[in-house]
């Protein structure tokens, strides 16, 4: 009997060839291959070209329950057909699929029909454990995010300032009794207000020129207050300039060959009695000579705006040595800045070791508020004062400077100099107003967050000295923000107002409770 292997039609198998070891129907020896063969298990191969029979298609594999329909071969096969066939379901149980022939891999069409099935059955539950799996992960997420609000606590408020930023001081302005026949200018420091009088030129100044000397010189070497600095050994020289100074009608204090003088008692006896030898004697102590000295004044004065001045000497002796009254204020505004000069402008009289106590050429001192500062006297630059009045407003010191040069007329005219810088003092303090910079419960701005919100207001009121049509500038700082719940009073900052060179703060706090979220308010 003859088996076909996948041999070509012309060929024969060999001698010793076995049948296929599943296979139940023996082959003819021609002709088409049984139906219900899975040709890849000992079914003959194609037919190479040229072959005149082709092999028939093989059918679909059998539906689950049936029993593979096998084409009759040519001769009868005498077991039964169910009984022989490999896979075929047994008997009372058709819901079994037949195996495939040969004990192989199911079928393609198995495969094809069971596992869309199979898929199809877990895509509920992978559906189900992904929503799960979301839900999980947004719970987790919607924790973390209430539990840090509840931690937070309450939000803070924003600070919303309505201050004013700018304003000016009411009022016109005041009259200034203004001297005719000299040249004059006034100056308030504290509130930056400063004016003159007629026009101004360089005229000579005087001793007026002993302010630079002192700013310089301090400037180098200055001293703290009830410091009296390095000291000077007087030597013959020092003694020969006196002589000279007596010898052209010059203001000096005598001295002694050995004497020995501080820093301060120089100053002293400069601006207090006005000695141009004791001027000298600090020129040559700074820069070691009178020569070298002075460029260090001119530079100084270019340094301050002093447009108008020149210097020739350290004394003010030489009529080179010139200015104008606003330019003198500049310096004697730094000069009272000075606590040692304020203070020392503020004596009578010094006590010197040889000369013993001597007294002040400036006129009016410690009269009616006068403060110094400074007088002056030569034939060229007629009488010159620079006078500090120390007057109140609105419970604050303030001091006003007046200016005043080239005064010739009478006898004596440092002292009519001295009452002409006196009357101008006078009506410019009378000029200077009272200001309420502040009121005690103000408002200033509103502290708010989610609905609430809260009036930010002053705690205390201030008034300031103030020159009518003086620029004001306002500003809240906020240094706190307060949370929703704080109680009325919460600090938040400060409120800061400017006039001139005046600097005042007043502190600003909540008017009215802040009230605090609902829990569901602070979650949501």
């Amino acid at each position: 009997m003859k088996f076909r292997r996948g041999a070509s039609s012309d060929s024969t198998p060999p001698p010793n060839s076995e049948p296929h070891p599943t296979a139940l129907v023996e082959a003819p020896p021609e002709g088409p291959v049984p139906s219900g063969i899975d040709p890849s298990e000992g079914a003959p191969a194609p037919e190479t070209p040229g072959t005149p029979e082709a092999v028939p298609a093989v059918p679909d594999a059998p539906v689950q329950g049936e029993t593979p329909a096998l084409v009759a071969p040519p001769r009868t096969i005498d077991a039964p057909v169910t009984a022989s066939l490999v896979g075929a379901p047994p008997a009372g149980d058709p819901t079994r699929e037949a195996e495939p022939l040969g004990g192989g891999e199911p079928s393609a069409r198995a495969e094809h029909k069971g596992g869309p099935q199979h898929r199809r059955s877990r895509r509920p539950h992978r559906l189900v454990f992904a929503v799960l799996a979301v839900v999980v992960v947004l719970a987790g997420a919607s924790a973390i995010v209430i539990s840090d609000r509840l931690h937070a606590g309450e939000p803070r408020t924003t600070i919303m300032g309505s201050v004013a930023t700018s304003g000016v001081v009411p009022g016109g302005p005041p009259t200034i009794a203004w001297p005719s026949g000299v040249q004059s200018a006034f100056s308030i420091p504290v509130l930056g207000v400063s004016a003159d009088g007629e026009a101004q030129s360089e005229v000579p100044v005087a001793s007026l020129t002993k302010l630079m000397t002192a700013h310089v010189v301090l400037g180098d070497h200055p001293l703290a207050p009830g410091e009296d600095g390095p000291t000077i050994t007087i030597g013959e020289s020092d003694v020969e300039q006196y002589e000279q100074d007596v010898a052209t009608d010059q203001a000096n204090i005598p001295v002694a060959v050995g004497e020995v003088l501080t820093e301060r008692q120089l100053l002293e006896g400069m601006l207090i009695h006005s000695a141009n030898n004791f001027a000298d004697l600090l020129a040559i102590f700074d820069a070691g000579s009178v020569s070298a000295f002075v460029p260090k004044m001119n530079q100084a004065a270019a340094a301050l705006g002093m447009h108008d001045t020149t210097y020739a000497d350290a004394s003010g002796y030489s009529p080179q040595s010139m200015s104008t009254p606003a330019d003198q204020l500049k310096v004697a505004t730094l000069d009272m800045a000075d606590p040692v000069v304020a203070q020392i402008v503020e004596q009578t009289t010094v006590t010197l070791p040889v000369s013993g106590t001597v007294g002040s050429y400036t006129p009016l001192v410690g009269i009616d508020g006068v403060v110094g500062v400074k007088s002056g006297f030569t034939s060229a630059a007629g009488g010159c004062d620079v006078l500090a009045l120390h007057t109140v407003v609105a419970g604050k010191p303030v001091t006003v400077l007046a200016a005043v040069v080239g005064y010739h007329d009478g006898v004596d005219v440092i002292a009519g100099a001295g009452l002409e810088a006196l009357a101008l003092a006078r009506s410019v303090a009378g000029g200077i107003r009272r200001y309420q910079a502040v009121a005690r419960g103000e408002r200033v701005g509103t502290a708010g967050a989610r609905g609430r919100s809260s009036a930010v207001v002053t705690i205390s009121s201030d008034a300031v000295p103030a020159w009518p049509g003086e620029r004001v500038v306002r500003s809240l700082v906020v240094s706190h923000d307060p949370r929703l719940g704080a109680p009325a009073g919460s600090s938040v900052g400060v409120l800061r107002v400017s006039l001139g060179t005046e600097r005042l703060g007043v502190g600003v706090v909540t008017a009215s409770d802040l009230p605090g979220l609902s829990l569901l308010e602070r979650i949501f």
